[in-house]
């Protein structure tokens, strides 16, 4: 009876550890196959408290991990007393995109929350001077002519900014061409040529 009572027992030890390698193996199958297909999304932002929608549709709690399968994705950032945000977000297959994001004040309420909360308003501007030279670092990676702007002739001037096709992609900027002629607007388009660079590269806008 005692050995029939320890068989038993060694049996269902036996099948719960089967049973777990199996668990375990089903895992890693799917993790592999994920990896291929998916990447990681993390949003830190200040305030820590804000809201993130992900593709219009799921929301996300700040610094958490989501998987997304890979492509462009939107999220989408507001808190009362901010701007809100829209951003577009690359995920690359088996790679974590971190995006930090700064919100912008947008009133009072704003303003007392930076009041209220010294410690995150002393990172906020840590952290502000930080991405702005990231930022101006994408640019100029992206946009090679925009280190030699403002460019000014007596028919044109050559300026950069916003981006009217992206204009929720702070490191997206056109080229803004502000030229009364024709002859002027041709000048200009020569000169971007002349230092090198392919106007059909940029968004052009003439005013």
């Amino acid at each position: 009876m005692l050995q029939d009572s320890l068989s038993l027992r060694a049996r269902r030890v036996i099948a719960l550890v089967v049973c777990v390698v199996l668990v375990i193996i089903v895992i890693s199958a799917y993790q592999a196959i994920l990896s291929k297909t998916h990447g990681t999304l993390v949003v830190n932002t200040i305030p820590k408290d804000t809201v993130v929608v992900v593709d219009d549709k799921t929301t996300v709690l700040v610094g958490y991990k989501i998987s997304l399968p890979k492509g462009t994705h939107s999220i989408t950032l507001s808190r009362d007393g901010f701007k809100t945000q829209t951003q577009q977000v690359t995920i690359v297959a088996g790679k974590t995109n971190t995006v930090p994001v700064l919100m912008e004040i947008a009133n009072a309420t704003g303003d007392q929350w930076l009041k209220d909360n010294p410690d995150q308003a002393s990172l906020r501007e840590g952290i502000g001077g930080t991405l702005g030279g990231q930022k101006n670092d994408q640019i100029q990676s992206k946009y090679p002519l925009v280190s030699s702007l403002p460019l000014a002739d007596a028919l044109f001037r050559i300026d950069a900014g916003v981006s009217k096709a992206h204009p929720n992609d702070p490191t997206s900027v056109a080229i803004y061409i502000t030229a009364p002629t024709p002859t002027g607007r041709q000048a200009a388009l020569d000169l971007i040529k002349l230092k090198g660079y392919n106007p059909g590269d940029y968004e052009i806008i003439f005013q």
